[in-house]
C-alpha cells in the first residue's frame, strides 16, 4: 500500500542489523524518528542519525540498514508529480523526471540541524491531526523546498520578437498540467499568436501526440486519483473526469493502465492512514 500513497505520512521500523529495500514509486521524503543506521544507493553509504532526513528519487533502489544496537524507526511520505497536474507545469514535470535519472544526486541527506529537517520535524508532530488538507499542503511545500532546486531557472525576458515556436515553448513552461484540459485549442492558439493548425503542429512536435490525447491522459490520471481517494461510483468518477460514457471511460482506462477501473480500485483501494507502524 506504501507504493500508491501520495502526500500521506507512514511510519515503519527496521529491526537491528536488518535491511529494508526501498522500492517506492514516488519521490521519497524520509526522517529518522529513532535509532541509527545507513542508507545504501549508488553513492557511498550515508550514515543516518535521529532527526536526519533523506530524499530519494522514484524508480531507484535504496537500502536502509539499522545498526546492530537497536531498531531504526523512520517516518516518510511520497510525492507523485503526475498527480500535481494543477500545480506544476509540463516542463517542470519533465525536469523532475530528468533529475530522477541523475546517478550521483540521490539519495540526498539533510542533517537534523538543516532547515529542511527541522521543518520536517514540525510536520511530523502534526501527522495525526484531523486537518488532513492542511497537512497535505504543508507536505507539498516541504517537498518543493528540495525539488525546486532541480528545476531550471526561468529564462530572462528577451528583448526581441519571439517566433510562434518560442511563444509555444514559453506557454508550455508557464502552464500547469491541468490547464490543458480546460482551455480550447482556439484560446491556446491565441495565446501563442498563431492559427489553430499551426498550434496543433507545434503541440504534436513538442509532445509527440495531439492535444486531444494529452487531455485524455490527464482525465485518466484524475480518474485514477478519484478511484483511490473516494468511494464514488464508477459512473460518477467517469463523469467527474470528463467522460460522458462509462463504456468509453472503461475502455480508455484499461488501455492506458492495463486494467479496468473496478480492478484498479480493488487492487489498490484507498491510501493507508498514518496511524501506526509496520515492522520490516
Amino acid at each position: 500500500m506504501f507504493n500508491d500513497s501520495h502526500l500521506v505520512f507512514h511510519d515503519t521500523s527496521i529491526q537491528p542489523a536488518t535491511e529494508w529495500s526501498v522500492n517506492l514509486q514516488g519521490w521519497l521524503f524520509l526522517r529518522v524518528l529513532q535509532g541509527e543506521g545507513y542508507a545504501f544507493g549508488k553513492k557511498a553509504p550515508l550514515q543516518l542519525s535521529e532527526g536526519d532526513t533523506l530524499v530519494h528519487a522514484p524508480g531507484r533502489s535504496c537500502q536502509l540498514r539499522a545498526s546492530q544496537l537497536g531498531e531504526l524507526r523512520v517516518q516518510f511520505f511520497q510525492v507523485f508529480p503526475e498527480l500535481l497536474t494543477g500545480t506544476i507545469s509540463t516542463s517542470e514535470q519533465q525536469s523532475l523526471k530528468d533529475a530522477a535519472q541523475q546517478e550521483n544526486t540521490f539519495p540526498l541527506l539533510q542533517a537534523a540541524v538543516s532547515p529542511f529537517a527541522q521543518q520536517f520535524a514540525i510536520l511530523s508532530k502534526q501527522a495525526n491531526t484531523s486537518q488532513t488538507m492542511l497537512i497535505r499542503c504543508e507536505l507539498l511545500h516541504l517537498a518543493a523546498l528540495i525539488l525546486a532546486d532541480h528545476l531550471p531557472p526561468p529564462d530572462p525576458k528577451p528583448n526581441y520578437v519571439l517566433t510562434a515556436k518560442q511563444r509555444f515553448e514559453a506557454l508550455v513552461t508557464q502552464m500547469v498540467e491541468g490547464q490543458w484540459r480546460h482551455q480550447t485549442v482556439d484560446e491556446l492558439a491565441r495565446q501563442c499568436g498563431c492559427g489553430v493548425r499551426h498550434f496543433s503542429r507545434l503541440f504534436r512536435m513538442h509532445f509527440g501526440h495531439s492535444l486531444g490525447t494529452k487531455r485524455i491522459v490527464l482525465s485518466l490520471h484524475k480518474a485514477k486519483k478519484l478511484l483511490q481517494e473516494s468511494d464514488a461510483k464508477i459512473i460518477d468518477v467517469a463523469m467527474d473526469s470528463g467522460f460522458n460514457s462509462v463504456g468509453l471511460f472503461t475502455s480508455r482506462f484499461k488501455k492506458h493502465f492495463k486494467c479496468t477501473p473496478s480492478e484498479w480500485r480493488k487492487r489498490h483501494g484507498q491510501p493507508v492512514k498514518a496511524t501506526g507502524k509496520k515492522k520490516r
